[in-house]
C-alpha cells in the first residue's frame, strides 16, 4: 500500500506483563515489516521500553538482511503523560494515515481515542491488551 505501520506498545513499563508481551510480539512484527519493505513508526510512552524496542527494531531489520533500511527515529519517545501521548499519536494517525495500527500492551482510557481515530483514518487495526476494561473499546469496526 506504500504506507507505514504504526505499532503502539501501550502505556506500561518493563514491570508489566502486557509490556513484555508487546515487546515479544514486536520482534515478530518488525521482522515481517522489514521483509515486506514497509516503513514503521513506534511512538513510546516509556523511555526504557523505547530503548529495548529500538534495539529489537535494528536487530529485526538486520535479520531480514535490510539493516540499511532501518531509519533512526523509527522507535521514538513521545511522553509519559497519558493524554499527551494519545494526542501525539492521534496526530500522527491523522497526518500520516498508516495502513495498519497495531496496539499491543497495556491500554486504559486512551484506547477509545486511539481506536476511534484509527477507524476514522481507515487503517487496519490489530489489538491485544492484558487489561479487561478497554477490550470492548479496541474492537475493530467493519
Amino acid at each position: 500500500m506504500g504506507k507505514s505501520i504504526l505499532y503502539l506498545p501501550g502505556l506500561g513499563d518493563m514491570s508489566e506483563v502486557g509490556t513484555l508481551a508487546s515487546i515479544t510480539i514486536f520482534g515478530r512484527v518488525v521482522r515481517k515489516v522489514a521483509d515486506l519493505g514497509c516503513s514503521l513508526d513506534v511512538p513510546c510512552y516509556d523511555p526504557v521500553v523505547m530503548a529495548i524496542m529500538d534495539d529489537l527494531a535494528r536487530h529485526g531489520y538486520a535479520e531480514a538482511g535490510r539493516s540499511d533500511e532501518y531509519r533512526p527515529g523509527t522507535v521514538h519517545y513521545v511522553s509519559a503523560q497519558q493524554f499527551a501521548y494519545v494526542a501525539a499519536v492521534t496526530g500522527v494517525m491523522l497526518r500520516e494515515r498508516p495502513a495498519a495500527n497495531v496496539y499491543m500492551g497495556s491500554f486504559y482510557a486512551e484506547s477509545l481515542f486511539l481506536a476511534e481515530t484509527g477507524n476514522l483514518t481507515g487503517a487496519i487495526q490489530i489489538a491485544g491488551c492484558d487489561k479487561g476494561h478497554p477490550a470492548p473499546l479496541l474492537r475493530v469496526r467493519l
